[in-house]
């Protein structure tokens, strides 16, 4: 779930009504500093899913972490990159990127979201 770094704190799917999102958990420094440019996203095979500026976002994620229990007590800036509908099942690797697009931290993650009744896909 977490890259070792202070940065990227945790990644881990979020689970709604009719969405499933990847959750990322920043710290609030890298939300802040112009050296932290932003979070980019690739599936398994390496291709790009989604990106998250930073700078451009800083504060505007509504979401807290101790809203969701897989982010423990964490703290940071919480942005969710939706996935689908469940079922939803995949492996990603998030990295911090900095403004010179050098990969600051990585983390990876594989997981399945089961349907309502457990069926998976």
């Amino acid at each position: 779930m977490g890259s070792g770094s202070q940065h990227l704190r945790g990644i881990a799917p979020i689970t709604g009504d009719e969405q499933v999102a990847l959750g990322i958990l920043v710290s609030d420094r890298a939300v802040a500093e112009d050296a932290y440019h932003a979070v980019r996203i690739r599936d398994s095979d390496g291709n790009h899913v989604a990106s998250v500026p930073l700078m451009s976002n800083r504060g505007m994620s509504g979401l807290e972490p101790e809203d969701h229990s897989v982010f423990g007590s964490g703290s940071g800036e919480l942005y969710a990159v939706p996935l689908g509908p469940p079922p939803v099942h995949g492996e990603y690797t998030v990295s911090l990127i900095s403004s010179d697009a050098d990969r600051i931290a990585t983390a990876s993650l594989r997981f399945n979201c089961y349907a309502e009744g457990g069926a998976l896909p």
